[in-house]
């Protein structure tokens, strides 16, 4: 997919490339394997909680969860052109419902709304440094970093997809990723803000933002195509 494609029409711009050529502005999407990638990611994590209020003030300055380390959790984020890392998402994959994050806050949403057995998918931990949050470059790293969701799904196969987000960011959500409210908002594993469910059926949902956007899911980035073929090596 294009980043016009997940954008679409007068969305968001997520960078340039200089007149006359030069280095490229728009950030580099990375799986995070290197323990100095995750630790930037953590101390982003906690950056970013901070700046709304969402966990307590910590000593050592980040914040991890024990869905950080266990099988099927793919770490991702954005670094940009300076080195820095400005925004990151995790992606857990799993074929029980139960094993996902946010089980904690929505278990009986959950059991209600999958099959066991059912693969999901789901996105979570998503942050952007403070200092980009509230701009309009801060919203495309939204979409760029949905492109390693989407991976996920695609390679794993995934029956539902899932996310959580604050009560005011559904609608974008929505219409972004085409994902429906689940639940009433309720404190998030971790967090004080509340947060909602959203959840979706991936293949439906696929097909229909093909059509919506007029593009079709062809991974073909170097890097995409390798971490394609390493995920799937993963799948049991």
């Amino acid at each position: 997919m294009t980043l016009g494609a997940l954008q679409g029409k007068g969305d968001f711009e997520l960078g340039t490339t200089p007149s006359g050529g030069g280095p490229s502005l728009v950030p580099e999407l990375f799986l995070a394997d290197r323990a100095e990638d995750r630790e930037s990611i953590y101390r982003l994590r906690y950056r970013a909680y901070r700046s709304v209020g969402a966990i307590p003030r910590r000593a050592d300055r980040r914040f991890e969860d024990d869905d950080d380390e266990r099988p099927g959790s793919y770490l991702f984020g954005l670094r940009e052109p300076d080195g820095r890392v400005s925004s990151s998402l995790r992606v857990l994959v799993s074929e029980n419902a139960r094993q996902v994050t946010s089980r904690r806050a929505f278990s009986d949403v959950l059991d209600a709304r999958v099959v066991p057995g059912e693969w999901v998918a789901e996105a979570n931990r998503f942050v952007v440094d403070p200092g980009l949050a509230s701009r309009r470059r801060g919203r495309a790293r939204q979409l760029l970093l949905f492109r390693a969701l989407v991976l996920c799904c695609q390679v794993f196969d995934v029956d539902w997809y899932l996310g959580a987000a604050r009560p005011r960011h559904v609608p974008f959500y929505r219409r972004l990723v085409l994902l429906s409210p689940w639940s009433d908002p309720r404190v998030y594993p971790g967090l004080s803000t509340p947060m909602v469910l959203l959840g979706g059926r991936f293949r439906r949902n696929l097909r229909l933002f093909q059509e919506r956007r007029g593009e079709s899911l062809a991974w073909t980035q170097p890097d995409l195509r390798s971490w394609s073929a390493r995920l799937a090596a993963e799948r049991p």
